[in-house]
């Protein structure tokens, strides 16, 4: 069988949506176990809908926090001053 593995660098707009991606996954994981944990419905499809929400959001930012430790890519902002 062929090996199909590949360590091609990542271009700056992948690595910009990816870093985009990691932030609206890092909100939405805050919001939504903020409101799972104040939640007072008596429903509990609610509920089941935050945790959904929640273990998305986990496993998206892992598999984003993978890739930049695969490429080496820093997860941290820099700011540039000129």
């Amino acid at each position: 069988m062929m090996d199909t593995s590949h360590n091609t660098k990542l271009t700056g707009p992948e690595i910009t949506g990816l870093w985009t991606q990691y932030q609206s996954d890092s909100l939405n994981l805050r919001v939504n176990t903020y409101m799972y944990n104040n939640l007072e419905a008596e429903s509990d499809d609610i509920k089941e809908i935050f945790k959904d929400a929640i273990a998305t959001s986990e496993k998206n930012l892992s598999q984003i926090e993978s890739i930049f430790k695969k490429r080496r890519v820093s997860c941290s902002p820099r700011l540039y001053f000129t």
